[in-house]
């Protein structure tokens, strides 16, 4: 996938290059002590996209973060067990949007997915590339569950 001229000056703002790929072997090691399995999908999301702030220019709260060094220390995978349940799919825990109001989710096949306030699930992209574009461009996403 093609990145939007937008989303591509976002993330070099916040310090990404194409070429990037970061170390992720305590990202790896923080998740999995946690309870998650890191799928490769998720793995190459770390080594890209990791460990930056990502700031969207907008009039909504859309900044984003890719990583777990971002999420609070309460975070275990039986939390967010239920998840896997109504989306069907595993789940690996990898950021958080809407300036820390949304916890983002990767599905073993890629799809990501964010959650807010413990009901609200939307569909971010069905792959890591997608979903930032649709972050920085503050597309509107359908939710897919609201409890």
């Amino acid at each position: 996938m093609t990145f939007s001229q937008r989303t591509i000056d976002i993330l070099k703002d916040a310090g990404w290059y194409p070429e990037r790929k970061v170390e992720i072997s305590s990202t790896i090691s923080f998740l999995e002590k946690k309870g998650f399995e890191v799928f490769d999908l998720a793995k190459e999301a770390f080594e890209h996209f990791g460990g930056l702030e990502y700031s969207v220019p907008s009039d909504e709260s859309d900044d984003f973060q890719i990583g777990p060094e971002f999420l609070r220390e309460g975070i275990e995978r039986k939390h967010y067990s239920r998840y896997e349940t109504i989306i069907g799919e595993k789940l690996v825990v990898i950021g958080l949007a809407y300036d820390d109001n949304a916890t983002m989710f990767m599905s073993k096949t890629g799809k990501v997915y964010g959650i807010m306030d413990e009901y609200y699930i939307w569909k971010f992209g069905n792959n890591i590339y997608e979903a930032i574009n649709n972050l920085c461009e503050s597309k509107e996403l359908k939710v897919i569950s609201e409890e």
